[in-house]
């Protein structure tokens, strides 16, 4: 398989995304619920796809400690 660019990799989100709200209206409350954060998921990505942050390092992570 083919590395899309970025471009085309936004409009097949931005295709995917409209393929999933349009499916909306019809699903029960559960499918409803995974179907918009499905959505949310994919909308992150278009804009981290758009809005590329040169440079970018991962947040630091610390263990929490409880006694």
């Amino acid at each position: 398989m083919k590395k899309q660019t970025p471009h085309k990799q936004i409009k097949a989100l931005d295709a995917e995304i409209a393929r999933l709200q349009n499916s909306l209206p019809k699903l029960e409350l559960k499918e409803f619920e995974t179907t918009c954060e499905r959505i949310n998921q994919l909308e992150i990505k278009r804009v981290q796809l758009l809005y590329p942050i040169e440079n970018e390092q991962q947040l630091t992570t610390y263990k929490i400690v409880t006694k």
